[in-house]
């Protein structure tokens, strides 16, 4: 009887493979691919890596800045209220675990904050898993990063620019800005934050950007500049804004001169559609608030334009603001009630909102040869523009705005009222943050 066997079926082809001459070729290309596999893998883990690195990054500097920015309580997410170095803590904990990145959320560590006065130290240690150097025994890779930041000064802010997509703070022309007791301050990210250009001299005490600062070559800027600076707040952001009468007082005001009608009073109250005034060469303003709702505010004068104790309060649906004295503008704000100290106005944003260019309504303000401002403009979603063309200008306490700019040809000087002492008059509403490391 005859037998047989019965191979395993590899057992076979292995030998087969064996005895076939191409096979060592085979072996030899695979053996030398291997290195090239290697390394290409490795390539793709560096890259997973340097990309988490970035990201990592990312978050401890919005924790260092964050917690150098906070200098009252919070509280915690179990209603806890932390003051001091608990808030800012706490306060770089939850800017850490909002931006850490996908890649190492379960293996980063707590981060490790130190505090020293106003210096603020965030690090971060986390293990990133491979996908091709496990190959070669790697199976995770040690990432770490690191950022510092300093609350440097607390100063009184006038011209502040709020937008962070808007143009910032722009000073052109040969606009000579004199600013005393009070700094600069732009929201805007990424280049020209605050811009100075032309002929224009800017001396302030200092200045703080979240991006960039720009000056042309034939600008001067005497002051302390700092960039990286944390977003400043919106100081107005808990302002209770007037509340307009419930009826309109005028619908759809326009008025221009004619004949020799010259000369002209309005008087507060709700503007309806608008506020239109053109031509006449003075125009006098009674005290009291001026609520603007829809159409647009335009008060155009060929001499003179005055007003005393006067507020506008601009509706969210005004398409436009013009204050212009083609010889003089001389306004002041109202000395109590709701708009004290406040010559121009908007409601504030709410908190988180963000506005593109195109959402900006134009505001421009506009002096001949003199502009006399007293109160401040506060125009959270305007593209706001002061200019002039005379040998003195004065703005007021505050300027406000989603971006500003200054241009013309003369000299702009905020005047900054003081104690007894000589000590700037209102709140210390910036905090000076930057990253330093």
């Amino acid at each position: 009887m005859s037998t047989s066997k019965i191979g395993h079926p590899l057992r076979s082809r292995f030998a087969r493979f064996a005895r076939d001459p191409r096979g060592s070729i085979s072996v030899l290309t695979v053996v030398t691919m291997v290195p090239f596999v290697v390394a290409a893998g490795t390539a793709v883990d560096m890259g997973r890596a340097n990309r988490t690195i970035g990201l990592m990054q990312t978050a401890v500097d919005s924790a260092a800045l964050a917690a150098a920015a906070t200098q009252l309580s919070v509280t915690n997410s179990e209603g806890q209220t932390l003051s001091g170095n608990d808030a800012k803590t706490y306060a770089a904990n939850q800017m850490v675990e909002a931006n850490l990145p996908d890649e190492v959320k379960t293996t980063a560590e707590d981060p490790v904050v130190t505090i020293a006065g106003d210096v603020v130290t965030v690090d971060l240690e986390a293990e990133m898993a491979t996908s091709f150097m496990k190959l070669v025994g790697l199976d995770t890779m040690s990432l770490s990063v690191s950022a510092t930041a300093e609350a440097t000064v607390k100063a009184n802010g006038c011209i502040v620019a709020l937008g962070p997509n808007g143009d910032g703070i722009e000073v052109g022309g040969t606009v000579d800005l004199e600013v005393d007791g009070c700094w600069l301050y732009s929201n805007k990210e990424g280049d020209k934050s605050i811009d100075v250009i032309g002929g224009a001299i800017v001396d302030v005490p200092g200045s703080c950007s979240v991006g960039s600062t720009s000056v042309s070559s034939n600008a001067q800027v005497h002051d302390k500049r700092y960039t990286n600076c944390h977003p400043i707040a919106d100081p107005f952001a808990e302002w209770a804004p007037p509340v307009p009468p419930s009826s309109c007082d005028h619908n759809k005001f326009k008025k221009s001169s004619s004949g020799n009608d010259k000369t002209i009073t309005l008087s507060p109250g709700r503007y309806c559609g608008g506020l239109q005034l053109s031509g006449y060469d003075y125009v006098d303003l009674e005290p009291g608030i001026y609520h603007v709702t829809s159409g647009a505010l335009s008060i155009n004068s060929k001499v003179t334009l005055t007003g005393e104790g006067v507020g506008f309060h601009i509706g969210a649906d005004v398409s436009s603001v013009t204050i212009n004295g083609d010889a003089t503008v001389s306004l002041s704000a109202p000395t109590d009630g709701p708009m004290k100290d406040v010559l121009v106005s908007m409601d504030p944003l709410p908190s988180g909102t963000e506005l593109d260019k195109n959402e900006l309504i134009s505001a421009k303000i506009n002096g001949g040869s003199e502009l006399g401002l007293s109160g401040t403009v506060y125009l959270p979603s305007a593209a706001l523009d002061v200019s002039g063309n005379s040998t003195t200008l004065s703005v007021p306490t505050q300027i406000i705005a989603y971006s500003v700019k200054l241009s013309g040809t003369s000299a702009l000087k905020v005047e900054v009222p003081v104690d007894e002492f000589g000590n700037p008059i209102g709140s210390e509403f910036m905090t000076i943050v930057r990253l330093i490391k």
